[in-house]
């Protein structure tokens, strides 16, 4: 069996929660031989989570990738999105992350619209880190599934919506 590869994507500040992600990837990392956490993003909490992947004795399997211009490749190699955040608006990372069918773990604080696949899955960030990784584990999916469909029925289309707007500005131009 490959690696199963935990995914992380924001910005290293107090607002993604990256600490708590990694924190539930300790617990998953005693319980599944193999697996990895990617960090994607950058920060002024670098160092801290750098550290705290150190104390937990993660460094072989933790990678810090810092910002990435394309990171649909990392939701195709990846086996779960992990998304902890404290707070958000509407989060594209979630949204791009199903469309690739990808499973998504996110915390409660984050706005239920986000969540139109049955690949998002809520839970509060007062429940145990050992319940998000009970919930993390069992969301492995063996075999992917193409969500762009519903994706694009949501209205998260990039180039529908940019037809629209484009077509918007014309008829602006034209008045």
């Amino acid at each position: 069996m490959g690696k199963l590869v935990y995914l992380c994507i924001g910005r290293l500040e107090k607002q993604k929660n990256i600490g708590f992600a990694i924190d539930i990837f300790a617990k998953i990392n005693k319980r599944v031989e193999n697996s990895h956490l990617i960090i994607i993003g950058d920060g002024p909490l670098r160092r801290t989570y750098e550290d705290s992947v150190h104390k937990y004795g993660l460094d072989n399997n933790v990678s810090f990738l810092g910002f990435q211009n394309d990171v649909s490749s990392f939701y195709m190699m990846a086996d779960l999105l992990l998304f902890p955040s404290l707070y958000e608006g509407l989060p594209i990372t979630v949204i791009e992350a199903q469309n690739t069918g990808l499973p998504c773990l996110i915390s409660d604080a984050i706005s239920r619209e986000v969540g139109i696949t049955k690949l998002v899955h809520y839970l509060s960030l007062n429940d145990s880190l050992d319940l998000w990784a009970d919930k993390a584990i069992s969301m492995i999916a063996k075999n992917r599934v193409d969500f762009t469909k519903e994706i694009t029925d949501a209205g998260y289309n990039v180039k529908d919506e940019a037809n629209k707007l484009e077509n918007y500005y014309k008829y602006l131009i034209s008045k």
